[in-house]
């Protein structure tokens, strides 16, 4: 009988309508690779939390029948240095599932930034401004036996908008990867905590829309949306890191299940 890994997305966002009328929205982009594994045994299923627009309560993790098999906790239009109620009580949750309860954890964008401060970390506007458009992301030797990050080359193209940063990491936190834009666009705590502040569930059109959509706030701050455009590429090692984010989780249940 195969086993079902419930992972819970912590929905800190949504996108523009017009790229959710094309294209859907976050939890359907981060869900996708888990439907493309090679393991028939365990299989997902997803629990969305829309926590940015509800006063819906998020599970408490002292139920074991409750508890997430993992976390992905999504980007947001939203700054983390905001500081809002919401935002706050999914800081303090995240902090308990990582810290007293060690599930599994993925952070996207906003979700990076969001773990990191929920960890001791600090997050701020990023002094160069934005980062957006499709870059080159150069692995840390860190990575180079991380779980993530072990089957990718030392650097590799991924998708990126974002004007907030983890301006320092949470203390212990190993850094994975960086570019001359962001120094901590990926990050693991402990065992099985990620952030990543790049897009794995980005494809080109998705970026190209982001991209159109923000064009007058990236004219008036000086970028030329043209060349932006013309540089979007598919990325699809950047892709390949969330199906390794749920390659790993089958990997931990199996373990888990034979130490019982």
């Amino acid at each position: 009988m195969s086993e079902v890994a419930n992972v819970h997305i912590i929905k800190t966002g949504q996108t523009y309508p017009h790229i959710r009328e094309a294209f859907d929205d976050f939890e359907a982009w981060i869900s996708a690779p888990s439907a493309n594994l090679d393991n028939p045994s365990l299989s997902f299923t997803f629990t969305v939390h829309t926590v940015f627009s509800s006063q819906e309560r998020l599970p408490e993790l002292t139920n074991q029948s409750n508890r997430p098999s993992a976390i992905v906790v999504t980007g947001s239009g939203e700054m983390v240095t905001d500081n809002k109620k919401w935002m706050l009580e999914a800081s303090q949750w995240l902090q308990d599932a990582i810290m007293d309860h060690n599930i599994p954890t993925l952070g996207i964008c906003f979700g990076h930034q969001l773990i990191a401060k929920s960890l001791g970390g600090s997050v701020n506007f990023h002094p160069k401004g934005r980062e957006i458009g499709t870059r080159q992301i150069t692995l840390e030797t860190t990575a180079k036996d991380d779980a993530l990050f072990k089957d990718c080359p030392p650097q590799f193209d991924a998708h990126l908008t974002h004007l907030q940063s983890v301006t320092q990491l949470p203390e212990s936190a190993v850094r994975l990867a960086y570019n001359e834009h962001e120094p901590n666009q990926a990050f693991r705590f402990g065992k099985h905590t990620w952030g990543l502040q790049f897009h794995p569930e980005f494809t080109a059109d998705i970026l190209k829309a982001y991209v159109n959509q923000l064009q007058n706030d990236l004219s008036a701050e000086n970028f030329s949306v043209a060349d932006i455009l013309a540089k979007v590429t598919e990325a699809p090692t950047s892709q390949t890191v969330l199906a390794a984010f749920y390659r790993y989780i089958q990997q931990h249940i199996t373990e888990r299940r034979g130490t019982v």
